[in-house]
């Protein structure tokens, strides 16, 4: 470690492990996010890793944090769905977690990204609390769910359309999502797309 590295406070170290665990997601996936690694990307002495931290599932909490963070600032200008994007890496982090026999629930106290889409969906949908967190589930689960398995589910269902397409119908999926819950909150499932369909909460970029 350099002298100029050993002057950087706690908070520097904390954000330069988190960015380099986020960046070797990026380049090796989750099962290569280790404290060996991530400090060899951050330049620093493995032992901060569990001095700042404590473990390496309270960094992969961090690490979350901040993914989910950025991804909910994406939502309603275009989520990124390419690989390496925060998208892909909170999916494969929170895989990875559940494959490892943790609980994925205690990794994360508040969730940014689900907090946003349920906001909007208040806004623009004019869906209450309750239906309106359900939606966001819905659409979490196809948006992660679409991260780790859309290319293995689109290969086995023989899918021939490009990829822009079929991000085009995700985002299509995602505003039938928010359509459904509007009309049942409403009442009124007979009105017409064209009169009913409220702003998506999302518009993935292509």
């Amino acid at each position: 470690m350099t002298p100029q590295q050993a002057r950087r406070s706690r908070e520097e170290v904390e954000c330069a492990l988190v960015e380099a665990a986020i960046r070797v997601l990026e380049r090796d996936g989750a099962s290569a996010l280790s404290t060996r690694q991530v400090a060899q990307e951050a330049q620093v002495n493995p032992g901060l890793v569990h001095r700042y931290f404590g473990s390496m599932a309270a960094l992969s909490a961090r690490v979350l944090d901040e993914l989910a963070a950025r991804i909910a600032a994406q939502v309603g200008t275009g989520v990124e769905f390419s690989a390496g994007s925060a998208l892909d890496c909170y999916a494969r982090v929170l895989t990875h977690t559940i494959v490892s026999g943790r609980d994925p629930r205690a990794l994360q106290a508040e969730n940014p990204l689900a907090d946003r889409l349920v906001g909007l969906l208040r806004d623009r949908a004019g869906l209450g609390i309750a239906e309106a967190q359900v939606c966001a589930a819905q659409i979490l689960t196809l948006y992660l769910g679409w991260a780790v398995f859309g290319e293995f589910a689109a290969h086995s269902a023989q899918v021939e359309a490009d990829r822009d397409a079929l991000v085009e119908s995700l985002r299509q999926a995602a505003i039938d999502l928010a359509v459904a819950d509007t009309q049942r909150a409403s009442g009124s499932g007979s009105r017409s797309r064209s009169s009913s369909e409220p702003e998506t909460p999302e518009s993935p970029e292509r």
